[in-house]
């Protein structure tokens, strides 16, 4: 079941000015597995660090495709506000989504167009853990976000839950050396 899986951000970027205030880090996304195109990496205006977040949580729970969205790879998806301890997302109804089912130690993947395509979980887990590196690792790299905005009631910016989330499934999920 060894499936071939490439998960990578490119071209990742602001898009706003002053850059301190985006919580939208965009790019383009190569993803495929075992020769089936997903993205080309051709568009770099997805919102990256919306799909790091969404492919690690797939990782222990799935993932289904909602008209609600957001979808694993957003055009737009911005961090919003919490319910029940979940960062819960906005976004604006473009990008590129299939379902993903956690069976035993697979993650089979199911695309709208009905192909299927089955992965090891340690296979996915680790081409996800490696992708969202790359984006927490450009956002570490750039300035600090300043926002007023409260997610919760103590105040914290939507922004910091994002971050304190991504960083914890991080560490959850990448294999020790």
């Amino acid at each position: 079941m060894d499936q071939v899986i490439t998960l990578e951000a490119s071209n990742l970027h602001w898009t706003c000015d002053p850059p301190e205030l985006d919580t939208l880090v965009r790019g383009a996304i190569t993803r495929e597995i075992d020769g089936h195109v997903i993205s080309d990496g051709g568009e770099d205006d997805w919102t990256v660090s919306g799909s790091a977040l969404l492919f690690l949580r797939s990782i222990e729970q799935g993932h289904t495709p909602s008209e609600q969205g957001p979808q694993l790879i957003p055009h737009c998806a911005m961090p919003s506000f919490v319910d029940n301890g979940k960062m819960l997302w906005f976004g604006c109804g473009i990008g590129i989504d299939w379902q993903i089912d956690i069976i035993d130690e697979r993650a089979v993947h199911r695309f709208e167009e009905g192909s299927i395509v089955e992965t090891s979980i340690s296979d996915w887990c680790t081409a996800v853990v490696g992708f969202a590196r790359q984006i927490l690792e450009f956002i570490e790299s750039e300035p600090e976000r300043q926002f007023v905005e409260s997610a919760l009631d103590d105040g914290k910016p939507a922004w910091e839950l994002y971050c304190s989330e991504l960083r914890t499934l991080i560490s959850r999920h990448q294999k020790s050396p």
